[in-house]
């Protein structure tokens, strides 16, 4: 899920060129939880409101072996819309996090479902 128009269409170009099509799907929208459709969890964000809202439970309904959300802000949100997702099983996730309160909000959700982790190379734990 991308909301940029530029890097969503050098996604899709990139997916084309390396014959990607029937492994990855592209989706322009907003990537959060679907309880915030209305986007003021992006309070602040340079994108057009006319961008739609998805959570990645709305669009995915696999277990994933890597889930990568670089965001700039509200990665928390990201995982709260894919509750379900991680439910049914995710092997790895690698989350890059604007700031220490948006850091502490992911390894709060992801302790949850007890991955390993480590910030900076420098283990977490419970």
């Amino acid at each position: 899920i991308e909301a940029d128009l530029g890097r969503w269409q050098r996604f899709q170009r990139s997916v084309v060129a390396n014959n990607f099509q029937d492994n990855i799907h592209a989706i322009r929208a907003l990537a959060g939880s679907s309880e915030y459709k209305d986007h003021t969890e992006f309070e602040g964000s340079q994108l057009l409101s006319f961008v739609p809202g998805l959570a990645l439970d709305d669009v995915w309904s696999e277990p994933l072996d890597v889930l990568k959300i670089h965001i700039n802000g509200g990665e928390h949100l990201v995982l709260k819309g894919a509750r379900r997702i991680f439910d049914l099983g995710v092997k790895a996730v690698v989350v890059s996090c604007k700031n220490h309160t948006e850091m502490f909000r992911v390894v709060h959700f992801l302790l949850r479902y007890d991955y390993d982790m480590q910030i900076s190379g420098e283990a977490v734990n419970a």
